[in-house]
């Protein structure tokens, strides 16, 4: 099986030192989840609500110094990040939240549980970035490691369901 734009984005996290994710699963997330199952490296750490996955790894983060991501599933969930960023922001707590977002085709269409990352988590995290190309993952999910390790402090990576289950490109035609 090919790998997927998910899977690139675990494999990164990995190698950044992320050891565990608090989340849910569901909708928008699931291939998210799916490639982090396939990974196997992160302890993926099952919340009832996303907010209480993101306290957690905000204190995850803050206590241990490494890297911590969460995940919320689109529209609702992601919203539900809001309040722990903030406290990330204020703990310098590296926190790398992944937000599922609309499929592609559905966004800035008004859609059900659409949400714009750049607007809504602006005030929260120091870096925001929506992946819509599959050959925007290495450089959007770079910028959210490097962010929040060296600026000490949340970042969000938006990732709709159609582009998490896509084909990643080969390394040499990703941008970098």
């Amino acid at each position: 099986m090919a790998q997927t734009v998910a899977d690139v984005m675990w494999e990164m996290l990995v190698k950044a030192g992320v050891k565990r994710c608090y989340g849910i699963v569901g909708d928008a997330l699931n291939p998210v989840i799916d490639a982090l199952r396939r990974n196997g490296k992160i302890d993926f750490v099952h919340v009832r609500h996303e907010e209480y996955g993101v306290f957690a790894a905000v204190a995850d983060a803050y206590m241990t110094g490494n890297p911590v991501a969460v995940c919320g599933t689109a529209g609702p969930g992601a919203a539900h990040l809001f309040n722990g960023l903030m406290d990330a922001r204020k703990e310098a707590a590296p926190v790398i939240a992944i937000a599922a977002d609309v499929e592609t085709r559905l966004m800035d269409t008004s859609a059900h549980q659409e949400l714009n990352p750049h607007k809504f988590f602006d005030t929260a995290c120091l870096y925001v970035g929506r992946i819509v190309n599959p050959e925007q993952t290495r450089s959007v999910v770079t910028c959210a490691i490097l962010t929040a390790l060296l600026d000490h402090g949340p970042t969000v990576i938006s990732l709709p369901g159609d582009v998490a289950s896509a084909a990643a490109p080969p390394r040499g035609r990703m941008i970098s």
